[in-house]
């Protein structure tokens, strides 16, 4: 059988975070029907088909698509080594898994990716985060559309590993049993799927399966963007309301 490393721990929600939604000054427009996966992006694999460092090689993905979508392609990742060791820093050396709202937070405040050994230059953070509803592909929807990606946590099934090493869409097969917590980063869907990047590569993932196993979501905000104050589609956000109850939140 086809196995791949997991690594997300269960779902801790910063309960006194809003929706991402509660952020943005005013409605937006329904978004687009589909929208592209990043072109021209080697995602990687980060050493996630030999560590459960999923949540750390997803964030190194949501990188790179907040650069694709930013225009800023040429700026430097960490490599797939660096990727392991910035996980390693975060567990105390041990192959132990990350909590996704906590390395969230870390991102936001500190940065990860700092050179010399974990990254090729400064620390990377991000301006902000917010929280995405599970029952709500249009939330998904609009996440995507306006910033550019959504990290997913989901209780991963045996089957979604067997269909990706097929190169087969991700379905609800109910006898499947859970293998553990995975992290995966949406940054494109269609009428039919969410576009994932997962394993070094992107999985097709249908509704049906998003509704049955995500179990957490968020919002990535670039520092580009909180510091416009809105997405590329220059909807306003309310960035004073959203940084102000980050601060809030207990590291």
């Amino acid at each position: 059988m086809v196995s791949y490393k997991l690594g997300k721990l269960p779902a801790q929600p910063f309960h006194s975070l809003g929706m991402l939604d509660d952020y943005l000054a005013c409605k937006p427009p329904e978004p687009p029907p589909s929208v592209a996966v990043p072109p021209g992006v080697v995602w990687g694999m980060d050493g996630n088909d030999t560590y459960g460092d999923c949540v750390e090689a997803g964030t190194d993905h949501d990188i790179a698509a907040l650069k694709a979508l930013l225009s800023m392609p040429a700026d430097p990742r960490p490599s797939g080594p660096q990727v392991v060791a910035q996980y390693l820093a975060e567990t105390d050396g041990q192959d132990a898994g990350l909590v996704i709202s906590t390395h969230l937070l870390r991102w936001q405040r500190s940065g990860l990716f700092a050179a010399p050994d974990f990254g090729p230059g400064p620390a990377n953070k991000i301006g902000a985060f917010a929280s995405l509803p599970l029952n709500s592909p249009l939330a998904l929807h609009r996440a995507i559309w306006l910033y550019g990606v959504a990290k997913i946590g989901i209780e991963c099934p045996r089957s979604a590993q067997e269909q990706f090493g097929a190169g087969q869409p991700w379905t609800v097969i109910s006898t499947s049993p859970i293998e553990g917590g995975h992290d995966i980063e949406f940054v494109a869907y269609d009428p039919l799927y969410f576009y994932a990047v997962t394993w070094g590569s992107i999985a097709r993932v249908t509704y049906p399966f998003v509704a049955r196993y995500m179990d957490e979501a968020h919002a990535i905000l670039a520092s580009e963007i909180v510091e416009a104050g809105h997405g590329p589609g220059a909807f306003p956000l309310d960035t004073q309301a959203l940084l102000a109850d980050i601060g809030r939140l207990a590291a």
